[in-house]
Order: structure tokens, then C-alpha cells, then sequence
């Protein structure tokens, strides 16, 4: 009972340390200064009303946390007249508060244990056992007692990491770190010399190497994690690593032995191969050398008797060890969060690969044949003090002393002898043969050639599958494209998606002639996961700069190895063009094509989005006729920005000035043909007299034209034909008019008027020909 209290209060201290820590850092960075208000904002509680005040709280969901157990939280509410809930739960295990939690335990069941004195192996395991019921009793009851439950106007909220979660994994935790320190501080000497004493001191053996290679692999990756974390991160990152450095070194740990990290909202798994080169080859590099360092090891701590290496179960010590421990790795940093509510369902975890443990069973394995062939002839060179720590706790053949001096220890060469290991004098490094160093060198330069090709291969690899065969390889490709003006290599490296009709400005010859194309660009950021990838580049056009986001996929491989990337989607850009009815015919860059497609407006023109590559157009008009015009050439520019649209480009059809021209003179000439009429009414023609006498009663009919009319040709409201107008004209008419109104005699008389003149005549134009016809 008294250990489980011990080890609950300091774990409970240590996380008020790290939380004291992590408000520290917050508050250093500015992060934290309205904490409190953005928790009420976010939850819609205040913390510090609730209870004890959900701040006092926070330690023993952590404490919970450490020893396995899930935090739930679920919230009601009523809103608007709806009722709403919402319920989660997140296991992630503050691993370093795990581990002080462990230590605690074992010591003091160490400590416990040498001061009792117990015999039977039976009392220890029901002391430990109890030690783990009592501490996941006060673990349960803790979490019970502390947690938070807080109903507040419409508002309910609970948070707890009470669980039958937290009451097994305290119990196993107390039970198996406690018994482990209570054997740990046993003084009796056991015999080893049994099958099964040589496997329990040979798999104890194993244990510790792993730990040690452990250890020693997450403080290198975690010290390089922190750097880079407190650079990026500031303060805010540096005092609250011990959250979670030692998860993301324990990540590393996975990924540099090469297993696969499975992350929050990406389907695929994500290898060491898919960082920045440098950190593959540096993690790879940690990765080698770790693995000789832990066969140097196990090459010494289990002793070198034949019972040590005779045998296939000897085979299989390392590699099992290896894949238990490589197993309890991805089980204490794996993350599980779930979410289910009213308008939300969520379910995710993020940790290394379930078959880790595989991929740690081989390296056992890779390190128990290096211990068995490689490590020999390297031992004797490593210096006193590491051969100490080397052979510290190397089982002896016969006997394995558990305590304080034995009768073994106060004869270690003859004892040594006994049990076919070296004593210390056989352990001093004696001189090598001549052959023996040649055999030495030449397996040394061996594994050195190996290695350096292995990371050698790692970092070209890596090199060449995020720079020549990457992404951004294609990205560098298409915008390059751009820059030179290559419409067909561009629309090969990310396909428009639009029918044949539609490419007509994928021209190499109308692109490579349009001014203003992009003139630069420089890749700012590549996201890459299994089978696709985002890169986004800074594009310059015209002296301004624009981020331009890829998405790729992965479509197969290329030479073999590498993935050939595919972009999907990038940038999208389009000339707008306004045409006349039944003109699509123009010229871009001095080139002739024919629109398709568009939408016709009212007046039955066309709209069109014309696919196109970013640059400046000059778009010229259909061509005209003598009496047609649709305009003039237009520049127009398509920016990279697709937020910025372009100018529309619009044509229209227009009379050119023969028309009127060429109307009035057919209207002067015509006019000048009814001039000459000797007639009061000419047939067809404007210039008309009324006459109420018959046409024997007028005599010397004579018209003449005083002033020309103004000649006008607009559109028809009639037909949206051409039609000419005639108006502000006049003419005069002479005529002589018989007055007498008898048979028998004639009276004639001379007579003058003036009249205004208006006409219309129906203009039609085919071709260069142009007619006018008169009503």
C-alpha cells in the first residue's frame, strides 16, 4: 500500500511539474495570456467555476493518462431550441510520467524488498500484486473524485479519465515494475546452471540491451527533436517537451529502424524515406550505429559459454526480446482520439505501424548475428572503461549472483573457469596475429563499405525521389514550360481537360509568341504523402509574385524505384472573347483560328472562355469587307493570378464609312433619274404632285432639285436590316395648268411650288457589293 501511495504522489508532482512548465512556456510566448477566456469561449464554461476548478484537475487526468487510462469528456447543450451532445475520448500516455511512474515502483519494491528479506518467489508476486490492487484503487478513486462536472445555464460538461482502462492498467503497471524491483533486491544466490536458469538470466540480458538500446537511440533523436522543436517553436515548444519529446522520439525510434508512422487524416503510411533527405540519413546513421553498439553489448552480457550461443533457442533470445519491446513502443506512443455528437463522428490514431514489432524482431535478429561474428574481433578495442560497462552484469556459467559478494565473486577465475566464460585476466586484449588483423581489417572495411553504400544508397535515393523523380520535378518541369513559351509540353505535363476543339491556343507558335509569360518561379513548399503530393510554387510575372498550388498523384513508377508523379490540378486560365454571329474565325499572335463552342447572347454572338496558358494576346478581329468591320486588334493580358480576370476581348460588327458612301451616291443617282421626270407623280419616285385635274390640263412639267438631302444608314427596327434614310431635301416644280374650265377654250397658266423631300431605301451588302432599293 505504501509504495502505490509513494509512486501515485510523485507522479502526481511530476505532472504539476510539467504542466507548471507548459503554462510557463505558453505564457513566455504570449500564447497563453487569455487562456482562460478561450477555454470558456471554446466550451462555453468557466474553468475556474466548475468543482475545484478545472485548472486543480488537470493534474490527475494527467496522472490517469500515465497509467493507461483513456480521458473522456462529453458535453450537452441547449441551443436555439435544439438539444445537442457531444461525447469523445483520447488515450495518448504522457510517456515520461510512465516511466517515473515505473521507476518509482521499482525502486521502492527494491528498497521494500531488502528490508523484509522475503524468501518465496509466491510472497513477492501476492506483495506486488497488492502493491498494483492498491494503486489502481487510488488511481480510480482519484479520478472519481476529481473530476469535473460542471452544469452551467444550458450547459453541461463532465471530463474524467476514470475507466476500467485506468483500474487494469495501474494494476499491471504496480504489479509486474513492483515485483521487478523486489527481485531486483533479493539477496540469495540462485543456481543457474538448469536449461531454464540459463534462459531466465539470458532473456534478462536481452531485456537490459534493448533498453539500453532504447535509451540510447530516443536521447540522441530526442535531443535533435528538441533543438529543431525550440528553434521552430520557441518556448512554448522548448517547456512542454516533456509532454511529448519522448513520444516523437519514441517515432523516430520506429521510423529509423524503418517501420511506418500512420498519422491523423492520411490514409497511407508515411517512412523515414519520405523526410527531407538529410534527416533519413542522419536517422539511418543513428540506426547503424546503435545496432553495433547493442551486438557489443550482447555479445558480452550473455556471456560466452557454450550454453550462451549453443543451441537454436539461442537464435531466438534478441530477436523476440526485440519484437516485445518494439511491440510495447508502439503501444505506449500510440494516439487514439474518437468523437461521436450530433453533427459530428470522428475516429483516428496516429503512432507507428502494428507491425513494428516485425520489423524490431529483424533487427533483433540483425544484431544477434553481428554480435556473433562482428562484435568479437571489436571488443578488444574498445577502451577500459566501455569494456567495464560492457561485461557489468555478464552472467557467469554456473551461477548468477542476485545480491551482495558470493563465493563466486570472491573467485572469479576459477569460477570463470567452471562456467567455460574468460576470467578477468582473459578478458585483457592479448596481441592479434598478423592474420588475424588482416581478418580484422578486411571485416571492418567490409561492414564499412556496407554501411556507407547502404546510407549512401538511403541518400541518393532520397536525393533522387525528392528532387529528379519528385513532385516538384514536375512542377519545375511545367512552369519551365511556361517560362519558354512550350504550349505542348505544358499541356502534356497537366492536361486542360477540355475537348480537342477547345485547345486551339495551345499553340507552340501563338504561346511562344505572347509576351509577359511568366519569368521566374522558386518552390516554396512540397507535401508529399503515399500516393500524393501538394506543391506550392511562387510564380513571377511581370515583376509580381503569385503561389501557385499542385496537386499531384502518383501514376505508377519510373526507373524502376521511384514513383512518376502525374499533376492533377494546378493553374487554370481563359481568354474571354465576345463574337459576332457566324465570325469565330480570328487571329491570336498573328495566328488563325476558329473559336468553338461558346454561349450565344441575344443578339446571336458569341461568349467564349478560351483556354490559355498565362501571357499577353493580341487578338485580332474576323476579317472584314469593304463595307464590313468588326473591329480592331486587342491586347489582352492573362495574369498567373486567376483571382484577377482579364479584359473581355469584344468584336462587333460595324458599317465601314463606304457604306454610307457608296448608299448615298445609289440615292443621288436615283434621286437625279426622278429629277428628269416630266411627270407631276413619276412613278417610284419621292419627288410627287398632286393633281386633282387630268393629266391633259398640265403642260411643261419641269422639276428641279433645290437642296440635296441628308443621307443616314442605320439598322432597321423593322427586319435588324440596313436601311438608308433620306431627309431635310427639297425640290421645286414649274408647269404650266390649263384653269379654264370649259371645252372650248383653253387657259393656261403658269404654276411654282416647292416640296420636302424623305425617302427610305432597304440597304443589302454581299460581299463588296452593296445595293439599295428604293420603295
Amino acid at each position: 500500500m505504501a509504495s502505490a501511495a509513494i509512486t501515485y504522489g510523485i507522479v502526481l508532482g511530476g505532472s504539476v511539474l510539467v504542466l507548471l512548465l507548459a503554462v510557463a512556456g505558453s505564457l513566455m510566448s504570449g500564447a497563453g495570456s487569455d487562456l482562460g477566456q478561450s477555454a470558456q469561449e471554446a466550451i462555453g464554461v468557466d474553468p475556474m467555476e466548475s468543482g475545484v476548478g478545472m485548472i486543480f484537475t488537470l493534474p490527475f487526468l494527467l496522472v490517469g493518462m500515465a497509467f493507461l487510462g483513456p480521458v473522456s469528456a462529453s458535453g450537452e447543450a441547449g441551443v436555439l431550441g435544439m438539444f445537442l451532445s457531444m461525447r469523445g475520448e483520447v488515450w495518448a500516455v504522457p510517456v515520461l510520467l510512465t516511466v517515473l511512474a515505473a521507476l518509482s515502483l521499482w525502486w521502492l519494491g527494491r528498497h521494500f524488498e531488502r528490508k523484509a528479506g522475503v524468501v518465496r518467489t509466491s510472497q513477492r508476486w501476492i506483495l506486488a500484486a497488492t502493491t498494483g490492487l492498491a494503486l489502481a484503487v487510488i488511481a480510480v478513486g482519484l479520478a472519481i473524485l476529481m473530476a469535473v462536472r460542471s452544469e452551467m445555464e444550458a450547459v453541461t460538461l463532465s471530463i474524467d479519465s476514470a475507466s476500467a482502462w485506468l483500474f487494469l492498467g495501474a494494476f499491471v503497471i504496480g504489479a509486474v515494475c513492483s515485483v521487478a524491483g523486489r527481485h531486483a533486491g533479493r539477496t540469495k544466490t540462485l543456481p543457474a546452471a538448469s536449461a531454464t536458469g540459463h534462459a531466465v538470466v539470458r532473456t534478462a540480458q536481452a531485456v537490459r540491451v534493448f533498453g539500453w538500446h532504447l535509451l540510447a537511440y530516443m536521447t540522441v533523436a530526442g535531443m535533435v527533436l528538441f533543438v529543431a522543436a525550440a528553434t521552430e517553436g520557441g518556448t512554448a515548444a522548448a517547456f512542454t517537451a516533456p509532454l511529448w519529446l519522448p513520444t516523437a522520439a519514441a517515432w523516430a525510434y520506429g521510423a529509423g529502424h524503418l517501420s511506418g508512422l500512420n498519422v491523423f487524416g492520411q490514409p497511407e503510411t508515411t517512412y523515414v524515406f519520405e523526410a527531407g533527405w538529410w534527416q533519413a540519413a542522419l536517422l539511418l546513421l543513428l540506426t547503424v550505429l546503435a545496432a553495433l553498439a547493442a551486438s557489443l553489448l550482447w555479445s558480452q552480457r550473455r556471456g560466452t559459454g557454450r550454453n550462451a550461443l549453443e543451441g537454436w533457442y539461442s537464435w531466438l533470445t534478441l530477436p523476440v526480446v526485440f519484437a516485445c519491446g518494439g511491440a510495447a513502443v508502439g503501444l505506449m506512443t500510440t494516439i487514439v482520439a474518437t468523437a461521436a455528437g450530433s453533427f459530428i463522428s470522428f475516429s483516428g490514431a496516429m503512432g507507428l505501424a502494428g507491425w513494428t514489432f516485425l520489423v524490431m524482431g529483424i533487427w533483433g535478429g540483425i544484431i544477434e548475428v553481428s554480435a556473433r561474428y562482428l562484435a568479437p574481433t571489436l571488443a578488444p578495442y574498445a577502451p577500459a572503461k566501455m569494456r567495464g560497462f560492457l561485461t557489468a552484469g555478464a552472467p557467469s556459467g554456473a551461477v548468477m549472483s542476485v545480491g551482495s559478494v558470493t563465493p563466486a565473486a570472491a573467485h572469479p577465475v576459477a569460477d570463470s573457469a567452471a562456467a567455460g566464460r574468460p576470467g578477468p585476466a582473459e578478458n585483457q586484449p592479448t596481441p592479434l596475429s598478423a592474420s588475424a588483423k588482416k581478418r580484422l581489417k578486411i571485416a571492418a572495411w567490409s561492414v564499412g563499405a556496407v554501411a556507407v553504400v547502404g546510407i549512401g544508397a538511403g541518400i541518393a535515393y532520397n536525393i533522387l525521389a525528392t528532387g529528379a523523380y519528385g513532385p516538384q520535378a514536375k512542377v519545375e518541369q511545367y512552369l519551365t514550360a511556361l517560362q519558354n513559351g512550350e504550349a505542348s509540353t505544358a499541356t502534356a505535363l497537366l492536361d486542360p481537360n477540355v475537348a480537342t476543339a477547345e485547345r486551339v491556343l495551345f499553340n507552340d507558335e501563338i504561346f511562344a509568341a505572347a509576351e509577359n509569360r511568366i519569368t521566374g518561379f522558386s518552390i516554396r513548399d512540397v507535401v508529399t504523402t503515399e500516393d500524393t503530393a501538394m506543391v506550392v510554387a511562387d510564380v513571377v510575372q511581370d515583376a509580381k509574385t503569385t503561389p501557385l498550388t499542385f496537386e499531384l498523384e502518383q501514376e505508377g513508377r519510373t526507373a524502376v524505384v521511384f514513383k512518376d508523379w502525374r499533376i492533377a490540378s494546378g493553374g487554370s486560365w481563359s481568354l474571354p472573347l465576345e463574337l459576332p454571329a457566324g465570325r469565330q474565325d480570328i487571329k491570336v499572335n498573328g495566328v488563325a483560328v476558329e473559336i468553338a463552342g461558346g454561349q450565344e447572347d441575344f443578339q446571336g454572338g458569341v461568349r467564349a472562355l478560351v483556354p490559355v496558358l498565362p501571357g499577353d494576346y493580341v487578338v485580332s478581329a474576323p476579317e472584314g469587307t469593304k463595307y464590313i468591320s468588326y473591329g480592331s486588334e486587342q491586347a489582352v493580358r492573362v495574369p498567373v493570378d486567376s483571382s484577377a480576370q482579364p479584359e473581355t476581348a469584344v468584336f462587333e460588327q460595324a458599317m465601314t464609312d463606304a457604306v454610307a458612301a457608296d448608299a448615298a451616291a445609289q440615292a443621288n443617282a436615283y434621286l437625279a433619274k426622278c429629277i428628269e421626270a416630266k411627270e407631276l407623280q413619276p412613278q417610284g419616285c419621292p419627288n410627287a404632285a398632286f393633281a386633282w385635274r387630268d393629266d391633259e390640263n398640265y403642260r411643261a412639267i419641269s422639276w428641279k432639285l433645290e437642296t440635296e438631302p441628308e443621307y443616314d444608314v442605320s439598322r432597321s427596327w423593322l427586319d435588324d436590316g440596313l436601311m438608308l434614310t433620306a431627309r431635310n431635301g427639297e425640290v421645286s416644280l414649274n408647269y404650266e395648268e390649263n384653269v379654264s374650265f370649259t371645252d372650248d377654250r383653253e387657259e393656261w397658266k403658269q404654276q411654282e411650288t416647292t416640296r420636302g423631300l424623305l425617302f427610305n431605301g432597304a440597304v443589302s451588302i454581299d460581299g463588296d457589293k452593296l445595293t439599295v432599293t428604293f420603295d
